[in-house]
């Protein structure tokens, strides 16, 4: 199990690393503590930009590949005298940009896998961002370890 802590003072940290290494001196079994991973902020902040492209891109493909049906009978869902903005504002709207139902499928189509193929590309680089920074921060670990340890 691991366990971590949290001291407010660094003079405390020190403190406690130096009672620990005087008891692993004596027992080769209590594991030595290693440092926390310091995650970089562009991995981190592009990570979170490629979860919302994600999450917005597949919705969107989903829409275009998706089997879309007419119901067999309509259901009333607007209250009987209440304009229904999706007819009065959007249906208009989409009429003037898209000519067909098939344009709009493609549309969506093509913004879906754009988002979803961009959130996968940032993503990678997060990653290699990340694993580059471990690796250099385990090469200046490795240089500053003594030889005789």
């Amino acid at each position: 199990m691991w366990l971590r802590l949290a001291l407010s003072h660094p003079e405390q940290t020190q403190t406690l690393r130096t009672g620990i290494d005087i008891l692993r001196a004596s027992n080769p079994l209590i594991p030595e503590l290693r440092r926390p991973r310091s995650t970089s902020i562009a991995a981190m902040w592009l990570t979170v930009l490629a979860l919302y492209l994600f999450m917005h891109g597949v919705p969107l493909l989903g829409i275009g590949l998706g089997k879309h049906s007419q119901p067999a009978h309509p259901v009333e869902v607007v209250a009987p005298g209440r304009e229904d903005k999706m007819v009065t504002v959007v249906g208009p709207w989409l009429v003037r940009h898209f000519h067909s139902e098939r344009q709009l499928r493609t549309f969506f189509i093509a913004t879906g896998a754009s988002l979803t193929l961009a959130s996968i590309g940032i993503y990678t680089v997060a990653v290699w961002i990340s694993r580059r920074q471990r690796a250099a921060a385990q090469s200046d670990a490795a240089d500053a370890k003594p030889a005789g340890l």
